[in-house]
C-alpha cells in the first residue's frame, strides 16, 4: 500500500528510464531490503545513486529504508529528492 501512494506521489510510474548500471542496482537493494538487511540495502541504494544521481526509485526506496531504521530526518530528505525529480506529480 505505501508503495502504491509514493508512487501516486513521486509519479514513479511517469519517471524517466534508468540507466542499466543504476536499474540493476535498485534490483538489488530492493532485493536486499526485501532479505531485511537494511544496513546493506541502504548502501545498495547509495550505490545505484552514485551510477544515476537522478533514480527516482533508488532516492525512494532510500527513503523507505531509512524510516524502517528510524531515520526519520534523512528519510524526509530522500524523499524531498525523489519529490523534486518528480515535479509533475501532485504532491
Amino acid at each position: 500500500m505505501l508503495n502504491k501512494l509514493l508512487d501516486r506521489i513521486f509519479g514513479r510510474a511517469a519517471a524517466p528510464a534508468l540507466n542499466p548500471d543504476a536499474a540493476a542496482l535498485v534490483r538489488a537493494a530492493e532485493r536486499i531490503e526485501r532479505e531485511g538487511r537494511l544496513s546493506d540495502a541502504l548502501e545498495a541504494y547509495h550505490r545505484a545513486l552514485d551510477a544515476d544521481a537522478l533514480a527516482l526509485d533508488a532516492h525512494i526506496g532510500m527513503g523507505n529504508v531509512m524510516v524502517d531504521l528510524w531515520m526519520l530526518d534523512e528519510a524526509v530528505a530522500a524523499y524531498g529528492r525523489a519529490q523534486a525529480l518528480a515535479p509533475q506529480s501532485a504532491a
